[in-house]
């Protein structure tokens, strides 16, 4: 069973069967807090798909073109203090044994945790909680060093919404803080700490 492939490693290749859920049919349903997806389909057509209804994942992966079976099974990541990582959202899912028959289950099943890895089947159809759709800010801090890092650390990671680290570890320190808002609160608290500052100011909608 293949993904999007985004994950550039040898692990897949095979002289065997590859099996992709690319062309399966587009399906969304809603129903309260939840969303029901194919497994297959990427982060961008579920988030648009939702937006369309006022509705939003609570966070999403870095690249759009990621399949949403494929950020549930490697637990695409979580951000700063707030944001968990994606299979957090898992509500339920089906999937398609190796004999064909189908198996499924909700938040709470032991089997939710073999169906998140891929080891009792493929992955079908999975039901993510939801929210509504909301507006973020993004604030790039540039040229944090490793000593304001470290005695800031805590205080960096709650700063905000979603709360990511850019680093090439190397000596110089983390290249860029970015910081994703659900609101336009001040940064004034981080000024000293983070450096030079450089605010994206455009005001993106987050599906």
């Amino acid at each position: 069973m293949i993904g999007t492939r985004h994950s550039f490693s040898s692990c897949a290749d095979t002289d065997g069967l590859l099996v992709s859920l690319r062309r399966m049919p587009r399906v969304l349903s809603t129903d309260g807090d939840t969303a029901t997806v194919m497994a297959g389909s990427t982060c961008a057509e579920v988030a648009a798909a939702l937006e369309s209804r006022g509705l939003a994942l609570p966070t999403l992966a870095s690249l759009p073109h990621i399949s949403i079976g494929g950020a549930i099974a490697t637990c695409t990541h979580g951000s700063g203090d707030a944001i968990s990582n994606f299979t957090s959202w898992l509500r339920g899912a089906e999937w398609v044994r190796p004999d064909g028959s189908l198996g499924s289950a909700e938040h709470g099943d032991d089997a939710l945790q073999g169906a998140v890895l891929g080891a009792v089947g493929v992955l079908h159809t999975v039901t993510l909680a939801v929210e509504r759709s909301f507006c973020v800010r993004q604030d790039v801090y540039l040229g944090l060093g490793w000593a304001a890092l470290e005695r800031a650390f805590d205080a960096i990671t709650s700063a905000a919404y979603s709360v990511s680290l850019f680093t090439r570890w190397d000596d110089e320190g983390v290249t860029q803080v970015r910081l994703m808002r659900l609101s336009r609160p001040a940064a004034e608290q981080l000024r000293l700490t983070l450096g030079r500052l450089h605010t994206s100011s455009g005001c993106a909608r987050c599906g």
